[in-house]
């Protein structure tokens, strides 16, 4: 058994800037459609990176009022296949990632952070 964590929440970015990991998950994970959510910083480059594992109780009914075809409902035969097949349309990556930005700016993180 080994347990796998950060050493540090916080790092230095390339231009010099600290992020705390932890802050940035807490609020990314108050996203509707954000179910996981693992931030990632390498001092020796300029972005952060994000793992996001989309909440399926969240995105299939968004994407079914939204009129994403072939959407197969929560708990029904073959729906963890639909939602993995969901997760790859681009159109609902976009829903994702402007619902992260949208909180972002909600929250007045500085574009390094986002």
């Amino acid at each position: 058994l080994s347990i796998i964590d950060r050493k540090k929440n916080m790092f230095k970015m390339a231009q010099g800037e600290y992020i705390s990991s932890e802050r940035l998950e807490g609020i990314f994970l108050r996203c509707s459609l954000v179910g996981q959510i693992f931030v990632y910083g390498n001092s020796y480059k300029d972005q952060i990176l994000a793992i996001v594992v989309p909440d399926p109780l969240s995105l299939i009914p968004h994407c079914t009022k939204a009129g994403v075809p072939d959407v197969v409902p929560f708990r029904t035969e073959g729906w963890k296949e639909g939602f993995a097949t969901l997760c790859r349309r681009p159109d609902v990556r976009e829903a994702v990632l402007a619902e992260i930005k949208e909180m972002a700016k909600e929250n007045g993180l500085k574009g390094f952070e986002v």
